[in-house]
């Protein structure tokens, strides 16, 4: 597998080539060839400004799910909300990766509702859609909590989906672009922190 940036670039265009539509990621579904991109963005907000540009230019589009708890980035500084910006200006969603804010809430739906209003109050942009956070390391389960709004792997939403991720900068069952034309409808999620334009060591 590699992961270069011009790779993942490749990729897109091999997938629109082969008919698939990259469009719209969690908004609409239904087509008879569907890719939704989704992008955690666990430590830094500028390797997604990254993905957002090389997608912008194969006229894909796809939702960047950010954190409101990460220790390595504050979201609300005036360079991350200028890069939201920017990715919103390039047709790209944006979402909340959901972090329980601690072990006694009294309800899931409570505190990620809290959390998106939060996020679209401080970034001035409708906030609608969540996924969660590291779920098989904290044991929370919330595939079936808040539908409309939930786009975790596991959702309502993604029932029919082909789940593809390359989380720990791994893919579990092969490359992303290794599967193209093998599934109608696929849902990718990648970390923008394990791409890179030359060397793995270029973003940590």
């Amino acid at each position: 597998s590699s992961f270069t940036l011009q790779h993942y670039k490749d990729t897109l265009k091999k997938f629109l080539d082969s008919g698939y539509e990259i469009n719209n990621s969690c908004l609409k579904k239904g087509l008879e060839k569907d890719l939704h991109l989704v992008h955690d963005i666990d430590f830094d907000p500028n390797l997604a400004f990254k993905i957002g540009k090389i997608e912008q230019d194969v006229k894909a589009k796809s939702t960047f799910f950010f954190r409101l708890k990460a220790s390595n980035y504050n979201l609300f500084s005036i360079k991350n909300v200028k890069i939201i910006n920017n990715l919103v200006e390039m047709g790209h969603n944006i979402g909340l990766h959901y972090e329980q804010s601690s072990a006694n809430i009294k309800s899931l739906e409570e505190d990620i509702n809290f959390n998106l209003n939060v996020i679209t109050r401080l970034l001035e942009t409708k906030i609608l859609f969540f996924n969660a956070h590291e779920p098989s390391r904290t044991g929370i389960k919330i595939s079936d909590i808040l539908p409309n709004n939930n786009r975790c792997y596991n959702s309502v939403f993604f029932k029919d989906y082909k789940y593809l991720s390359d989380s720990g900068g791994r893919w579990r069952e092969d490359c992303f672009s290794k599967h193209i034309n093998l599934h109608k409808k696929l849902l990718v999620l990648t970390h923008p922190i394990w791409w890179y334009e030359q060397h793995p060591g270029e973003n940590y």
